[in-house]
């Protein structure tokens, strides 16, 4: 991740670095926000209020990633929070990314196992996936970055609490999401 680390969301200090790298982020979003495919766009809402247009990946678990290097995809499932106007929890949210055009796929654990093949700055003739041995936690999604790359690519990260990053480099974007309300009186 370029603006927010691990170490900001486990102390939260300094508030005023953290909120300041939180605006250089949102910053950049505003000069990028018409580029990306239009359901990215919907990722990078950051405006007051409740929308249905505007759609937030925090606080969801990732049950499932689906990859195939043949077809350059990576489709990821995650369970989150369905929330009404109040940002009260009216149910759970299932997000499906499907990225297409993938040209990277890097899972970077919390671990002297997790394997990070080439810089940065190193393009991908083929879509890959780093190497890892163990096990791999993730816990709840929180922050998750995109940045516009070189030739058409774009690269969204995603930040867990475990401290387990995932990066994926891609041409193509859709997002489905499903609602599962709770029945009335269920929840309090």
């Amino acid at each position: 991740m370029k603006y927010l680390f691990i170490r900001d969301w486990k102390t939260w200090e300094p508030w005023d670095r953290i909120q300041a790298d939180t605006q250089r982020y949102k910053d950049y979003v505003q000069t990028i926000r018409h580029l990306p495919p239009p359901d990215l766009q919907k990722l990078c809402d950051f405006s007051p209020g409740w929308s249905g247009a505007h759609l937030s990946l925090n606080d969801s678990q990732l049950s499932s990633i689906r990859m195939s290097p043949a077809a350059q995809t990576v489709t990821l499932v995650l369970n989150g929070e369905y929330t009404d106007k109040n940002d009260r929890q009216v149910g759970l949210r299932r997000f499906v990314p499907n990225y297409t055009g993938v040209a990277d796929f890097q899972i970077n654990a919390v671990s002297e196992n997790a394997y990070n093949p080439g810089p940065e700055t190193e393009e991908q003739a083929e879509a890959s996936l780093s190497y890892l041995s163990g096990s791999i936690v993730f816990d709840d999604q929180g922050w998750d970055e995109i940045e516009l790359l070189w030739d058409n690519l774009i690269e969204h990260w995603m930040l867990f609490a475990s401290g387990t990053e995932t990066a994926i480099r891609f041409r193509g974007f859709t997002l489905e999401n499903a609602d599962t309300p709770h029945e009335a009186g269920s929840v309090s």
